[in-house]
């Protein structure tokens, strides 16, 4: 629950990444030259977009970029969390996408976090046109999700 509130709050202060795509940009280039690598969380309540806005990301033609969605791997392989984690501290020379609604709180080491929002009419539009979940999410549990304290001071943006 404190994770939840804690990652509430942490929204407020994150920057607009359509405004800022120019800060973005030079963020990923500072981290990669600082650490030969960039560690992206994803994060977002079930339906808000995640899976969406990783294909545009793809689309922007980012250097050696590698994508775990929904804890599955670019070629469709189910990861354990222990698979993530060793991908991520192997990772080398470019940017390691993790698009997960509990990625931050599994994640040992990240660079950046970007946060998925949208109303929530719209969440649940979302969740309703999916074929393979007949769970709607409601609520503040899931409405926010969890980043641990440890991760603070990292770099957030927000996509709306």
């Amino acid at each position: 629950m404190f994770r939840r509130l804690f990652g509430s709050m942490l929204l407020k202060r994150a920057v607009n990444l359509h405004d800022n795509w120019k800060y973005f940009k030079e963020e990923v280039e500072r981290v990669r030259q600082e650490k030969n690598r960039v560690v992206i969380a994803l994060i977002g309540a079930p339906g808000s977009g995640k899976s969406s806005f990783v294909r545009k990301l793809i689309n922007k033609n980012i250097e050696n970029l590698y994508v775990i969605d929904d804890l599955k791997d670019m070629y469709g392989r189910r990861l354990s969390v222990n698979d993530v984690n060793s991908i991520v501290k192997n990772f080398k020379g470019g940017v390691l996408i993790l698009s997960d609604y509990r990625a931050a709180v599994y994640l040992k080491d990240l660079d950046i976090i970007i946060a998925v929002a949208v109303s929530e009419d719209k969440r649940y539009k979302n969740l309703r046109s999916r074929k393979s979940r007949k769970k709607i999410y409601r609520g503040f549990l899931y409405r926010y999700p969890p980043i641990p304290f440890r991760f603070f001071n990292k770099p957030m943006f927000i996509v709306s």
